[in-house]
């Protein structure tokens, strides 16, 4: 069974401030994204790339903000 993969608020405020922050800064969505879950990927080291992408590519777009 794979281990699950957890999105705090504080996760989300970090890569959500990543993500925008390479917006601003120029980055296409795509890079800002690949960023975000660079971010993501360094605050939790096993979490597997390709779930962390597609896990953060959902909260930033649905604006899903977990509850603490």
């Amino acid at each position: 069974m794979a281990p699950m993969m957890l999105l705090t608020k504080d996760d989300f405020d970090v890569v959500a401030r990543a993500y925008h922050c390479q917006i601003d800064f120029g980055s296409d969505e795509r890079t800002a994204l690949n960023l975000a879950t660079i971010v993501y990927q360094q605050r939790h080291p096993y979490a597997v790339a390709a779930n962390s992408r597609i896990m953060v590519e959902n909260a930033l777009s649905h604006g899903d903000v977990p509850q603490q």
